[in-house]
């Protein structure tokens, strides 16, 4: 599977959300000790939410994969400008 740039991947409590690079790498730092939840999300694929459990001092390297959604044949297209 080829790296995905831009995907969201998002640590609830506290609220910290990091985008991926142009290789698909995510770094969180200081993430709290115990049970969390990362979220995953990016346009065209399907959002993926991994609980993990986080021991003090560790180092966790994760490698997730989404899947990408079939396209919507149906759906209206939405286009502008932000300024």
């Amino acid at each position: 599977d080829a790296p995905l740039a831009g995907a969201t991947v998002r640590l609830t409590s506290p609220a910290v959300t990091v985008q991926t690079d142009g290789d698909g790498r995510y770094q969180l730092l200081q993430v709290p000790v115990g049970n969390i939840e990362l979220t995953f999300t990016a346009t065209g694929y399907s959002t993926r939410i991994v609980p993990l459990t986080i021991a003090p001092r560790s180092v966790v390297d994760l490698t997730v994969r989404l899947a990408p959604l079939p396209p919507n044949l149906n759906g209206a297209q939405v286009r502008g400008i932000v300024t």
